[in-house]
């Protein structure tokens, strides 16, 4: 599984804790499912791509104010809290156009972007759901491209957005490869 995200942050994790069910593990956003088993070497090579977008991006802050729930699933019925961001929808859109010029075929499944938090599954009783919760909101300064090497490790690579440092300094922060070992 490979996969642009975005990282919810502990304090707006706190804050979506507003069902009596334990949060998903990894509380993040997918900004661009990649596919389901693409190997280390091709994200690798997706590297300068992505870094070609992110490295003008500016910071930008994502709200959620309302649970919903997703058609039900193997995992029982996903409860998520929606994602409500222009920029965050423009990341997208200029990701997408930047892997369409590359011809790499990202997952298409879902035409219409809902960027959201996974909370946790349910049972078929919770579907349909909608309520508001209090506003929860947080800043987001980079992307992270996370893939697994055909299930035996991992590759997470962060791209910060653009800052005040200078070009050689960002792209020095630019890679952070996780161990291949678990």
């Amino acid at each position: 599984m490979a996969a642009l995200m975005l990282t919810v942050p502990p304090h707006a994790v706190e804050g979506l804790k507003v069902l009596p069910v334990p949060l998903e593990a990894d509380s993040h956003v997918t900004v661009v499912y990649l596919g389901d088993d693409v190997p280390v070497e091709t994200l690798g090579e997706l590297v300068p791509t992505i870094y070609s977008v992110t490295a003008s991006v500016k910071p930008f802050s994502a709200l959620t104010h309302t649970v919903s729930t997703f058609p039900e699933g193997d995992n029982g019925v996903p409860v998520i809290a929606l994602v409500d961001s222009p920029a965050l929808h423009q990341l997208k859109d200029r990701i997408c156009a930047a892997l369409d010029s590359v011809g790499y075929e990202y997952d298409t499944r879902f035409p219409q972007y809902k960027p959201h938090v996974t909370l946790a599954y349910g049972p078929s009783h919770v579907a349909g759901l909608e309520a508001q919760i209090r506003p929860v909101s947080w800043e987001v300064g980079d992307v992270w491209l996370w893939g697994a090497n055909r299930g035996t490790g991992e590759l997470m690579v962060k791209f910060p957005f653009a800052s005040e440092m200078s070009h050689a300094a960002h792209a020095r922060a630019l890679v952070k490869l996780a161990s291949w070992d678990r």
